[in-house]
């Protein structure tokens, strides 16, 4: 929007994430001599022991919401200011969004009438900002939270009982890092 002199611009958005991974990891020992059998032929079945598997799943998300105002007057002096709020699944309740500002200031030095006769510059700015930034990559998922490992099993007298352990205890108070 122009108003004379000054010039407004705004941007308004909402950015999604929803991530899902899994594996799987199956071994055996004691394949055969694959003798006179193509030797990519290999199938965890023919092995004689050693067998184990393992798998995991794992899933996190992230909602943001991000706004940015650009002015400017007499398109020489510019200011530019973003506010970036995002929540992440990877933090508990208690500190789920954080939130994340910028800011740039500019200075068209080009316009200016100490530089219009010099003809080996047609545009020069001058420009400086500030901003921080949110980072949730160095967590796991579910880092905020108690996490338990199933399926073990347990040995009480002559009996088996399935059970649960312990695998990490969570902490509810982590915080976006900032930098």
């Amino acid at each position: 929007a122009y108003f004379g002199d000054h010039t407004l611009e705004t941007l308004v958005g909402i950015t999604a994430l929803s991530h899902r991974s899994e594996s799987f990891y199956g071994q055996g020992q004691n394949l055969p001599d694959n003798a006179g059998i193509d030797e990519n032929l290999r199938y965890l079945t023919l092995a004689t022991s050693g067998f184990s598997t393992r798998g995991a799943a794992g899933e996190y998300g992230m909602l943001s919401y991000l706004g940015r105002v650009n002015y400017s007057f007499k398109d020489k002096y510019l200011l530019t200011a973003n506010l970036r709020v995002d929540g992440s699944s990877k933090f508990g309740a208690n500190n789920r969004y954080g939130v994340f500002p910028s800011f740039s200031v500019g200075w068209r030095l080009s316009d200016e009438a100490f530089l219009q006769d010099v003809s080996f510059i047609n545009d020069l700015k001058l420009k400086g900002g500030w901003g921080m930034l949110g980072n949730q990559n160095s967590l796991s998922n579910y880092a905020f939270s108690n996490n338990l490992t199933p399926n073990l099993v347990y040995a009480y007298g002559n009996n088996i009982f399935p059970g649960q352990a312990s695998t990490s205890i969570g902490n509810p108070n982590l915080r976006w890092e900032s930098i």
